[in-house]
């Protein structure tokens, strides 16, 4: 079996099931062609005060006031930032300062009191260094933070696994999952003592065995008190190699495999935390890899027999997501080309436009990636080994440019409708210019030029509105 990169030894993994197909994408081109991709008009801000480890994650969450935390590995620690609303630093704290033993993934959340918490794996002194899977919290400023002293897993080798998944019920009782030599490990609840035996003889996690090595990347979600475990398989064959989810609460489920997240027994690793959310209004959602080598971002709401692949995100790497209140899903994925690409769909189905550029620090080679998103915009952060610096940049949702016609002639008038859309919906008042024509969408983000082109060549069109990223695109037209 192949995979695009190699991944490091790891712990025995995942049983799982069929392939199912792929429906067309949604969204797809038409023929008369989609606006070209945008540069995002913000550029990257470095928000960590010293060096990051370039093969730690970035976990965030976003509070009730709008802010968006991010938590990282610097110096050995967990640090936290909280960042402004152009993507700057607004103030930085630490969360737990356990020395190198520290696991680079540390899932982040907001509790239900509205407060942060993160969830580690360290060695070191005290109830939190015992290589069990421990937690730390603070208000939502994230200025102060308190160390647990319970216990969320038995297992003690958390900070050496190759995934962490946490998660909260709606009780605020906390959910846990890491790989286990064999099997993925979780535990519902805590074990509440910091006391070495009593520990020791706590009842056991709960465990699902693998019928194969390995497996990577372990994410929770919980929706309601349903709670979904992801991770990543590099199994021998078509049916242990790929993404795979499993509900393991209140019952335990079968494990599903995500349609297309292998070719055969090839699968693209995601090299970070599988990237799944609880959609408010209904549904889990996963997006990963589809396909192998060149693969696109896919997304699946789990359950169904289908993926749809994201229009534009061919050569996508590293892949983020998160859902905003309405429902709408952020998208953010490095390219094998070394930027970054975005897009967000509306608030149901999984209709995107042409992905959003948002380029990248210059200089960089790009690691791992986050995306947070509201409804007006979100939150880019990467981490560039290059500089071990983690690096933030704030994008607009990115419009969408079609047009009725690809040509023109010199002379004569062309009708040309012009379509603007944003996460598959049209959108109003968009103001359509170029050839020194202009007109400005409807309702339902359409409007019409009646164009007279005066000289051959190419007429570029712009599609630009406050809040959005314009698009872009060409016109022919002929002597």
């Amino acid at each position: 079996m192949n995979l695009r990169r190699p991944v490091g030894l790891t712990l025995l993994s995942a049983l799982c099931l069929t392939v199912a197909s792929l429906t067309p994408a949604v969204g797809a081109d038409s023929p008369s062609g989609p606006s070209s991709a945008r540069s995002s008009s913000v550029g990257w801000t470095a928000v960590n005060s010293g060096p990051v480890d370039s093969l730690a994650e970035i976990s965030t969450a976003r509070t009730a006031d709008g802010v968006v935390h991010a938590f990282y590995r610097q110096d050995g620690s967990i640090v936290h930032t909280a960042l402004t609303s152009a993507g700057g630093v607004a103030s930085h704290s630490t969360v737990v300062t356990p020395g190198s033993g520290v696991a680079s993934i540390y899932p982040a959340m907001v509790t239900p009191s509205g407060g942060l918490r993160v969830v580690f794996g360290g060695l070191g002194e005290g109830p939190t260094g015992d290589g069990r899977a421990a937690e730390a919290t603070s208000d939502a400023s994230g200025s102060a933070w308190t160390l647990g002293t319970r216990a969320l897993t038995k297992n003690n080798s958390v900070y050496a696994a190759y995934g962490l998944g946490a998660t909260l019920l709606a009780d605020g009782t906390p959910v846990t999952a890491v790989p286990a030599l064999g099997s993925h490990a979780w535990r519902v609840g805590a074990i509440e003592t910091t006391d070495p035996a009593a520990r020791n003889t706590a009842p056991e996690d709960q465990s699902t065995t693998m019928a194969d090595c390995c497996s990577y990347h372990t994410s929770l979600v919980s929706s309601g008190d349903d709670v979904f475990m992801a991770w990543y398989q590099n199994g021998g064959d078509a049916s242990t190699s790929g993404i795979f989810v499993q509900q393991i609460h209140p019952s335990v489920g079968a494990i599903m495999k995500a349609p297309g997240s292998s070719v055969g027994d090839d699968s693209s690793a995601p090299d970070q935390t599988v990237a799944m959310v609880a959609r408010p209004g209904g549904g889990v959602v996963v997006a990963y890899p589809l396909g192998y080598l060149d693969a696109s971002v896919g997304l699946w709401e789990v359950g169904s027999t289908s993926a749809t692949k994201v229009p534009g995100s061919v050569g996508a790497d590293r892949i983020s997501m998160s859902a905003t209140p309405s429902g709408r899903l952020w998208l953010g994925w490095t390219t094998e080309s070394g930027d970054t690409s975005f897009t967000r769909t509306g608030p149901t189905g999984f209709a995107t436009g042409v992905p959003g550029d948002a380029g990248a620090p210059a200089g960089s080679d790009l690691r791992d990636l986050a995306i947070n998103g509201s409804e007006d915009g979100a939150v880019l952060l990467v981490n560039d080994s290059a500089t071990s610096r983690v690096h933030a940049t704030v994008v607009d949702p990115a419009l969408t440019l079609r047009s009725s016609k690809k040509k023109a002639k010199v002379g004569l008038v062309t009708k040309v409708k012009f379509k603007v859309t944003e996460g598959g919906k049209g959108v109003q008042g968009v103001k359509v210019k170029g050839g020194g024509f202009s007109c400005r969408t409807r309702a339902t983000g359409v409007c019409v030029i009646k164009y007279e082109p005066r000289k051959k060549g190419k007429v570029v069109f712009k599609a630009a509105k406050g809040g959005y990223e314009p698009a872009r695109l060409k016109l022919k037209v002929k002597g």
